[in-house]
């Protein structure tokens, strides 16, 4: 839009070679999404009130946008991640003995992991994407939107030193999307983004809270669990928090310290 000559004088900038746009506003609120899958059984349905929403998050296969939301199946949620050139749904249920898990994955084309956008694509069942999923139905098709909002990732300056079954690591993340979440047990800060161990690239999830620290890394290598309790001074809040402990990998005397600082962005907590 061109600016135009008001009663103070002032000249228009028509015909003057040169204009000045109007100010466009910058995205705000919560992420929203909604889905409509295609499928089996009670899989068919529309949804549109995930339990989360992560915009532009770092991963070792690009930055992504993520959802976990229910589907019109009992006690099935789906995690639904996309990428500008593809998108994976993983159909889960249970949990330990229980746990059944279903992935399927499919093509797109163009979609904006930092502001969302709209979708639609064919599914097909992921290579070996199935975990005792004898009664999760399938999927052949979803559409859908997702809007990022004024959804942030926020910053950490964590970072890890020591050894691990797969090598040392002596660094911080390449990149993290950060956040805080409110549970009935407390205020959690997360990190969740690329961490390099031992030269490789791993998929990690850091999450701090007042009496635990945890981090779970995968990659081509394998997986990685460690857990610890926070050191003195640490802290937690819902905007962020100070880290310091000592994490130790399950099942070996190998440990790693941790120290740094998690300011979370803003995101949809449900």
């Amino acid at each position: 839009m061109l600016a135009s000559c008001g009663s103070s004088g002032t000249p228009s900038s028509s015909g003057s070679g040169s204009s000045t746009p109007t100010p466009t506003a910058a995205p705000s609120g919560p992420a929203t999404a909604s889905f409509a899958f295609t499928g089996t059984g009670g899989l068919s349905s529309t949804q549109s009130s995930p339990s989360f929403i992560r915009c532009n998050t770092p991963s070792t296969k690009g930055a992504t946008t993520s959802a976990l939301i229910a589907t019109g199946e009992a006690n099935v949620v789906a995690l639904v991640s996309l990428s500008p050139s593809s998108i994976s749904v993983s159909l889960r249920s249970g949990g330990g003995s229980t746990y059944q898990e279903r992935d399927f994955s499919g093509p797109l084309s163009g979609f904006d992991v930092q502001t969302g956008g709209s979708f639609s694509a064919m599914l097909s069942p992921a290579a070996g994407g199935t975990s005792g999923a004898s009664s999760i139905g399938t999927l052949s098709a979803i559409s859908g939107t997702v809007a990022c909002g004024g959804q942030t990732r926020g910053t950490t300056t964590v970072v890890f030193n020591g050894t691990t079954s797969k090598g040392m690591v002596s660094n911080g993340f390449d990149a993290a999307f950060v956040e805080c979440d409110t549970f009935s047990q407390g205020i959690s800060a997360a990190a969740i983004g690329v961490l390099d161990i031992a030269g490789t690239k791993w998929d990690a999830f850091f999450t701090a809270t007042t009496s635990r620290l945890t981090l779970f890394a995968s990659s081509s290598a394998g997986s990685l669990s460690l857990t610890g309790a926070p050191g003195s001074g640490a802290t937690v809040s819902a905007t962020g928090g100070h880290v310091t402990g000592t994490l130790t990998e399950g099942g070996t005397s190998n440990t790693v310290t941790v120290s740094g600082d998690l300011t979370c962005g803003s995101h949809a907590n449900f």
